[in-house]
């Protein structure tokens, strides 16, 4: 539920940001100013991650208040968690970012990002496992930063792995990210 959430609203609040600023043309009249594009998307980093973390903190208060116990939150379990969300938080806002900057106008950026969404969520294990996926479709979850994100999570949530065990999903969501 963390993953999903934070993933599926920087996803789409960077894709309807980055389109709107194309199809204004906030770009051009900046272009024209010293802005150089690494401090835009700091601008959108400022911006969204503190999203995610707020998110993160929500769904967070929400399972301590449902069940509480369920999660045992030290201040080194939040501390990989805060990793963990600020990656999945750059790998969404950049693939946000590539989904407005390929597609023109806003209409095919929503029907674009709710499709990729739902597929991203689908074959990341939220509804199906992935061994209950066929075999030529399982190849996609190899690309699929919401599966990583997911895995990363349950390592270092329930079975309480550190940030050097979980470096493989985690070097995978950062290659991901910088795609």
């Amino acid at each position: 539920l963390l993953i999903a959430t934070v993933f599926a609203s920087i996803f789409i609040n960077s894709a309807m940001f980055s389109v709107k600023e194309k199809t204004s043309r906030t770009f051009q009249r900046l272009a024209v100013c010293d802005m150089k594009g690494w401090q835009i998307y700091l601008g959108y980093a400022l911006v969204l991650v503190p999203i995610g973390f707020f998110q993160m903190a929500l769904i967070l208060g929400m399972i301590g208040m449902i069940s509480p116990g369920m999660i045992a939150l030290t201040p080194i379990l939040l501390l990989k968690l805060t990793v963990a969300v600020a990656l999945i938080a750059f790998v969404a806002m950049n693939l946000g970012q590539v989904v407005a900057y390929l597609l023109k106008s806003e209409v095919q950026v929503i029907q674009a990002v709710l499709m990729l969404l739902l597929s991203m969520l689908f074959l990341g294990g939220i509804i199906l496992p992935p061994e209950g996926i066929a075999n030529p479709v399982r190849y996609l979850i190899l690309i699929n930063p919401v599966y990583h994100g997911m895995t990363v999570l349950l390592d270092l949530s329930s079975r309480g792995w550190s940030l050097s065990q979980s470096l493989g999903q985690l070097s995978i969501l950062l290659g991901l990210g910088l795609v």
